[in-house]
């Protein structure tokens, strides 16, 4: 999306220094959490702790991409689906984050919390653990510590539905915000626990179908939310309580095709028109010359 542009562009120059002097990722990324909490604790500078911790977040992306590649199917498509559903779910059930921002106040700057919802700030390493879990599932990597990401990821929806139990009579509780994320964390439990039991995954793959989402999928990600904004201009599609269910058809159905449009029509278009102007012929001459 747009706004993250300008997190990109820092993070892509500050990689160039990375790259000539091959700084190891873990230690870029030790530097990069050490300054963000110097920014945020001690000069109470907020633009620069929060692109240190964005910075962060990239350079453990950065770190995960050196690490060795597992050549043999490690997680069926009932775990990767599960987790799925389990991402989906944890945003409205992050009760870590709850703590992290609102009891522990660790999200505030010079004694306010802070207001840009687009912002990384510390709290957001409240997703990480699920973050880790999801990429070296899809990927099929090993990590030491795999059972803690688990453990955390399963357990931190539960405690916020048996906190909101303990200190809320039920009838009181608003279960409308929170039914369809434990629906999906349900499902999710399911499809995981169907996925430990299934000892062969050699041949348990994903669709292929589903795998060729990924080759679209930034496209998806460029358009998704200015097709949601789109849809939020028909007033009818909000009318009924069948609403919500529409518009995520719709949603899902316009980006898939839009983007299966940008991806694999107009950008391989786009990119044999380029190659036909004199500058990039002469360009590709010299770099090969």
């Amino acid at each position: 999306m747009s706004w993250s542009l300008n997190y990109e562009m820092l993070f892509y120059l500050l990689f160039i220094p990375i790259s000539i002097y091959r700084i190891k990722a873990g230690v870029a990324l030790s530097l990069s959490l050490a300054s963000a909490l110097f920014f945020q604790f001690v000069v109470g500078w907020e633009q620069a702790a929060l692109y240190s911790y964005g910075f962060s977040f990239w350079l453990i992306g950065l770190w995960l991409s050196q690490e060795n590649h597992n050549t043999t199917r490690l997680y069926s498509r009932f775990t990767l689906i599960g987790l799925l559903c389990l991402m989906l779910a944890f945003p409205s059930l992050n009760f870590a984050a709850e703590i992290l921002r609102y009891t522990l106040h660790l999200d505030n700057f010079n004694g306010v919390l802070l207001k840009n919802p687009i912002a990384i700030a510390l709290s957001d390493f409240s997703y990480l653990p699920l973050g880790l879990l999801l990429v070296t599932s899809f990927t099929d990597r090993k990590l030491p510590f795999r059972w803690a990401l688990v453990t955390f990821s399963v357990v931190v929806p539960m405690l916020y539905l048996l906190l909101q139990l303990k200190h809320s009579r039920i009838e009181l509780i608003e279960w409308a915000p929170k039914v369809v994320a434990y629906g999906f964390y349900i499902i999710g439990l399911m499809l995981m626990a169907v996925g430990i039991l299934r000892k062969t995954v050699a041949s348990n793959l994903l669709p292929q179908k589903v795998i060729m989402l990924g080759s679209i999928s930034y496209g998806m990600y460029m358009s998704h939310f200015l097709i949601i904004i789109l849809l939020g201009r028909f007033p009818f599609l909000y009318e009924t309580e069948w609403s919500l269910g529409v518009r995520t058809a719709l949603t899902v159905c316009i980006t898939i095709g839009f983007s299966y449009f940008l991806e694999k029509v107009w950008h391989p278009l786009a990119v044999r028109q380029l190659k036909q102007l004199p500058v990039f012929r002469k360009s590709t001459k010299i770099l090969l010359a």
